[in-house]
């Protein structure tokens, strides 16, 4: 079983803590030599009285310019939350390390996720939590902006029960493949391979998922629905009873993908379900 280097992103928030719980099963799960970094990111600086490195906080960008003792109070709030990980980490014997940093939220957490095998974070922050529809999109600008896998939590997630696969034969269709396999080999859930068509394909993309598993004990079932995506995918989730879906990440191929949305951001904005996404 391999490894897994996975950076968790915290910021307090139910979803958050729901995340950090995710990763540390994943950890506890994969090869002893599994490393969980607990990442906090401080979107506040106090004023430094250099006027370059002062500009861009003084025009309300990240980060934002604020009084000493206001940065002091947001970074011993940070060092809490890091703490929290550390020491569930410690009672599960997991490797653990903490990284406090300060910037752009969405830029650092990408820095640090794209350093990682696995980026975790909760599908709302706290600004998100306490005004919904205010919460900047930061979720949705990570995934966009991440190479590396990413999984999205949201704050009443449970242990992983069953994984929905989301699979059409694409390039990324067969990386959300590998990250499925990786996730059954360290939590050994039931599998639903599903292709939404409406009209049968020629050749079978589920081949590739049959081949692809062919070595390896694993409770797979392939399925064929009709319907839009997005819609489908979710209500297999539900008949499914599974509570993470696998998909990739694909860039806007044509005008309709630019009107009608991605799969992936509109499930990442309207559902309420965890998500592997892979690229």
């Amino acid at each position: 079983m391999r490894s897994l280097d996975i950076t968790v992103a915290l910021d307090g928030s139910p979803a958050s803590l729901a995340a950090s719980r995710v990763a540390l099963a994943l950890a506890s799960g994969a090869a002893p030599i599994s490393r969980v970094t607990g990442l906090h990111i401080l979107s506040v600086m106090r004023l430094t009285g250099r006027v370059l490195q002062d500009l861009a906080g003084l025009l309300g960008f990240e980060p934002v310019l604020v009084p000493e003792r206001v940065e002091g109070y947001y970074r011993s709030r940070g060092l809490e939350f890091l703490s929290g990980l550390e020491e569930s980490c410690r009672l599960a014997g997991v490797r653990h390390r903490s990284v406090l940093d300060q910037g752009n939220v969405v830029e650092r957490i990408v820095h640090h996720g794209d350093q990682a095998d696995l980026g975790v974070m909760g599908a709302r922050g706290l600004t998100e939590e306490a005004f919904p529809g205010h919460g900047g999109g930061t979720v949705e600008r990570v995934v966009r902006s991440m190479s590396s896998t990413c999984m999205v939590i949201p704050q009443d997630q449970e242990p992983i029960k069953g994984l929905v696969l989301g699979f059409d034969g694409s390039d990324g269709a067969s990386h959300a493949l590998r990250s499925a396999r990786h996730l059954v080999e360290i939590i050994p859930v039931p599998l639903h391979a599903v292709c939404i068509c409406n009209t049968p394909w020629s050749p079978d993309p589920l081949e590739e998922v049959r081949h692809y598993f062919q070595d390896m004990r694993v409770d797979l079932t392939c399925h064929y629905l009709p319907g839009e995506p997005r819609e489908s995918l979710l209500l297999a989730a539900q008949r499914f009873d599974c509570n993470m879906i696998a998909l990739g990440y694909r860039g806007r191929s044509n005008v309709k993908d630019f009107f009608l949305g991605r799969v992936t951001e509109w499930l990442l904005h309207f559902a309420d379900i965890a998500l592997l996404i892979s690229r």
